[in-house]
């Protein structure tokens, strides 16, 4: 066996975590191109898994900046399932699978 990463934005990340990874392939929860056919993709390259897991633009994954929250001592506010949320531009999230 080898080990290989998927990359997906922040927000798919509980589901993932939840229901472990689907195929999504030509479904309405798609986000990207199925160039390869349908499938769940992975890499042996980490920084090729990376450029699929940054947040999509224009969705809500939070309301302020982690250094905000932290130097002002406010608690992020709360969305409606009573979740708290933080918005990270830069956060990355990568599995680590053996195939």
């Amino acid at each position: 066996s080898t080990f290989a990463f998927h990359g997906s934005p922040p927000e798919n990340w509980h589901s993932i975590l939840r229901n472990g990874l689907k195929v999504a392939s030509n479904t309405s929860l798609m986000l990207f191109g199925a160039r390869y056919g349908t499938g769940i993709y992975l890499s042996p390259r980490s920084d090729v898994s990376s450029r699929y897991s940054k947040a999509m633009a224009g969705k809500d994954v939070g309301a302020r900046q982690v250094e905000e929250v932290c130097v002002q001592g406010v608690a992020p506010p709360r969305d409606l399932t009573g979740n708290r949320k933080l918005r990270v531009d830069n956060l990355r999230m990568l599995a680590v699978c053996e195939v």
